[in-house]
């Protein structure tokens, strides 16, 4: 028969014994768990994704043919003289509530006509209070403005509005 020093060491040892196997159970569920919870975060940005990026067909959508165009109308105001031949130049804002009607004008002209954005950054330094147009370096306009160029040289300089811009074409 076992004494009492060796059941003691018995019991110490299975309870040793019990305690080493919860430990790896405790850690086989704290990896289970921490597994889990990582699957469910790409999951959850995997839908949210989708959902941003918005990757389903959509229908009644004029498809890309994969030709791109190049515009030539639109220059910025540093390049006014820089074109070949004869032309207009019509600085206006794009961002104006005529906008449309100056295209349309444009349109309509049949002449070679350029168009300046004086809403865009770069061309900010040609805006101004008081309108000039003496040479290129010295240009400045202080609304819708156009200008015809013929040779390199300014030759007919119109401020105003629609009406005025209109018959000056």
């Amino acid at each position: 028969m076992m004494n009492k020093k060796q059941i003691k060491k018995e019991q110490l040892r299975k309870k040793e014994e019990l305690e080493k196997n919860l430990e790896i159970n405790d850690s086989m569920k704290s990896l289970i768990l921490n597994g889990t919870g990582v699957i469910i975060v790409f999951i959850l940005f995997y839908f949210i994704t989708n959902l941003l990026v918005d990757t389903s067909p959509k229908f009644n959508v004029k498809e890309d043919d994969g030709i791109t165009t190049i515009q030539y109308e639109e220059i910025l105001a540093g390049e006014v003289l820089n074109k070949s031949g004869d032309y207009y130049v019509l600085f206006y804002d794009f961002l104006s509530d005529n906008k449309d009607y100056y295209d349309a004008i444009i349109e309509k002209a049949n002449k070679k006509i350029y168009k300046v954005d004086m809403s865009k950054k770069f061309n900010k330094s040609f805006v101004s209070d008081v309108s000039n147009f003496k040479s290129l370096e010295e240009l400045k306009v202080s609304g819708t403005t156009l200008i015809k160029i013929e040779n390199k040289k300014i030759i007919l300089f119109v401020e105003g509005e629609l009406e005025k811009i209109k018959e000056s074409l």
